[in-house]
């Protein structure tokens, strides 16, 4: 989908909604519920073999390549069973030393009061490092905003005349007034709208609370999502602790992009030429999965992503990829079980702007699951799906101890991340004896990875003679939880 082809409402507050990498290649979007699902049990994560007929799994593509599985390759006959469906997308990593698209980045810059001291400055030297890590034929466009956004570098292409020239106009930004995040970001849409065929990125840096503009964490998760649907991501750095965590996690979850807690601004540099290099390695624009679920079949939950529904068919942005991202979408389902032998379970598609090869990209598969006989136990859950459904609560858990510190329930926060770490110790002991060899080693290792993040914040909140950082956890906190979402 071609930015310029999307009808953005001027009205930001309007705006229709909406990594790292996992498991196998290690890690944007509030889950969506449908009616209350049953708790999993993922500590059963022995896997089974289905049938040879039976597709309970898939691989297909090339710059994207889809994988499907389901999380049980045989239900118990009888009346409706619960199971769930995984996609995985994984972007090609392979460097051919060729150009793959020309890219435009819209660099956002806070410029209010509170980005007095060093932090202003060091911001403008990151916004040109980036720009410096551009290539000859790359667009970039800067925007500064306090009450109002200013455009100090319209759309330019980056070329030996053009460099000094944007350098000057980055380091011309001075100080202002109050903080219109929303009022930056529109500035940077506009901006990224202009040019076509490109790979568009933005960054927006901020170390206040949004005083002006739109101010409430749905109206930025809608903004989010406009941005990605149309191919844009939206990467976001908070700096310091005063800065509203919520909304600036919330724009790089919905949009594709990512969240980065900087404490220091002397690291910024380091963060912006990360965010450069992503988009320089851009491979795919405005990816979607459509998934068509047979007939029977219903949904119960999609974890982490939005979406939209026609019918059996759901329809789920996923964004940019940069090479060698990973990005899943886990649905569970409701399976009907009353005729033995093999059901259809979901049709999978995958539509892309392929910058790689050129044009559109698509792949597809299908996934099927077997009925027992009369008496005859379902599988056990899939360990890949297992260990998914944990980054899950994993981020939920962060997520909710936030909420406790806000409350000042930090013994609540600390028995819930206690919890948490407890299932995650169990949860690993049985990936690595079900999954088998370098397999199951490697889901154990993403699940003890997520049991250090929660031990860690554990500590945190159990430093209470010395008294927790409050600010300082809740923003490392949604750094931490976001790409468990992906």
């Amino acid at each position: 989908m071609k930015v310029q082809s999307v009808a953005l409402l001027s009205a930001l507050g309007m705006l229709v909604s909406g990594s790292s990498v996992y498991l196998l290649a290690p890690a944007t979007s509030g889950a969506t519920t449908l009616g209350a699902a049953p708790e999993a049990r993922v500590g059963d994560v022995a896997p089974e073999t289905a049938a040879q007929d039976v597709a309970a799994t898939f691989s297909t593509g090339t710059t994207l390549r889809m994988e499907g599985r389901l999380g049980h390759g045989r239900l118990e006959k009888g009346g409706t069973r619960t199971t769930y469906v995984m996609v995985e997308v994984h972007a090609d990593g392979a460097e051919d030393g060729r150009r793959v698209a020309e890219n435009h980045l819209a660099i956002v810059i806070d410029r209010s009061g509170s980005m007095k001291g060093d932090r202003l400055p060091r911001a403008l030297a990151a916004a040109n490092a980036a720009v410096d890590r551009l290539e000859d034929g790359d667009r970039v466009s800067v925007i500064s905003f306090d009450t109002r956004p200013t455009t100090d570098v319209s759309m330019t292409t980056v070329n030996t005349s053009t460099r000094q020239v944007i350098r000057s106009a980055i380091q011309n930004i001075s100080l202002g007034g109050d903080t219109c995040i929303s009022c930056g970001i529109q500035a940077g849409v506009d901006e990224l709208r202009r040019s076509e065929g490109t790979a568009d990125r933005m960054i927006v840096l901020s170390d206040g609370d949004a005083t002006a503009g739109v101010r409430d964490v749905p109206g930025f998760e809608s903004i989010a999502r406009s941005a990605r649907d149309a191919g844009i991501g939206v990467s976001t750095i908070g700096v310091g602790t005063s800065y509203n965590q919520k909304i600036m996690g919330a724009i790089a979850l919905h949009s594709g992009g990512r969240h980065h807690f900087i404490e220091d601004a002397a690291s910024l540099e380091r963060v912006f030429l990360a965010e450069a290099d992503k988009l320089r390695n851009t491979v795919a624009v405005s990816a979607a999965v459509t998934v068509d679920l047979a007939e029977g079949v219903t949904l119960a939950r999609v974890f982490d992503r939005s979406f939209s529904r026609n019918g059996q068919r759901l329809t789920v942005p996923l964004g940019n990829f940069s090479a060698s991202d990973t990005k899943t979408l886990l649905l569970e389902l409701r399976v009907p079980a009353d005729a033995e032998g093999i059901t259809p379970v979901a049709d999978v598609r995958l539509r892309f702007d392929d910058r790689k090869t050129g044009g559109e990209g698509s792949c597809n598969g299908k996934l099927d699951v077997r009925i027992g006989a009369d008496g005859e136990a379902g599988s056990e859950l899939d360990p890949i799906i297992a260990t998914r459904i944990e980054r899950t609560r994993t981020a939920d858990t962060l997520d909710a101890v936030n909420e406790l510190l806000e409350q000042g329930r930090t013994e609540e926060a600390e028995a819930k991340l206690a919890a948490q770490e407890k299932t995650l110790r169990e949860v690993t002991e049985r990936a690595r004896a079900a999954g088998g060899g370098t397999k199951g080693e490697v889901l154990a290792q993403d699940l003890e990875e997520q049991t250090s993040t929660i031990s860690g914040a554990k500590k945190d909140v159990a430093a209470k003679p010395k008294g927790i950082d409050k600010a300082r956890a809740q923003r490392k906190y949604v750094e931490a939880a976001n790409p468990y979402r992906e």
